[in-house]
């Protein structure tokens, strides 16, 4: 019997979605920490901009990292980027339109679209008028409700780890 060719493997970039908050697997990785020093370094604030994007239910904390702050621990700089709430909010949201759809939700907060729903649900972030149905969300293609900028600006600033 003859050996199968192997597939030739093409030279394409890798595409990824921009997500500015990272998960603490995703820092352990960047970093070659383990889990404790990852928490450790957030809640000691040697790790800046992190934040519990978990719900008022959840058991466990949903830890998201501002990805400038790793880049700088990785870089061995003194000191991130954007050090001010304005300069945070512009890297994360990279628009400014009043409104946010939840997938781009989803993106920003590098977490499941469920959960960005659940935080809707919970009214942790508000629908903008357009979408304001309570309980009511479409699927597939351009269902995703809006979310208002204001809310998610809001919801970030009463989730951050200091």
């Amino acid at each position: 019997m003859k050996p199968l060719n192997p597939q030739r493997e093409l030279p394409l970039p890798v595409l990824g979605k921009r997500r500015p908050l990272l998960d603490p697997i995703e820092i352990k990785r960047r970093l070659g920490w383990d889990e404790d020093r990852v928490l450790h370094m957030i809640e000691n604030g040697v790790i800046p901009w992190a934040f519990d994007i978990a719900g008022p239910a959840a058991e466990r904390r949903y830890l998201r990292v501002l990805e400038q702050s790793i880049a700088v621990i990785e870089s061995g700089s003194a000191a991130c980027s954007c050090p001010t709430w304005s300069g945070v909010i512009d890297h994360i949201i990279p628009h400014q339109r009043a409104t946010i759809r939840a997938v781009e939700i989803r993106d920003i907060l590098n977490c499941s679209s469920t959960h960005v729903l659940d935080l809707v649900r919970e009214q942790l972030l508000l629908l903008s008028a357009a979408s304001a149905v309570p309980g009511k969300f479409s699927t597939g293609p351009n269902g995703s409700p809006s979310v208002t900028r204001a809310s998610l600006i809001q919801f970030l600033k009463t989730r951050r780890i200091q």
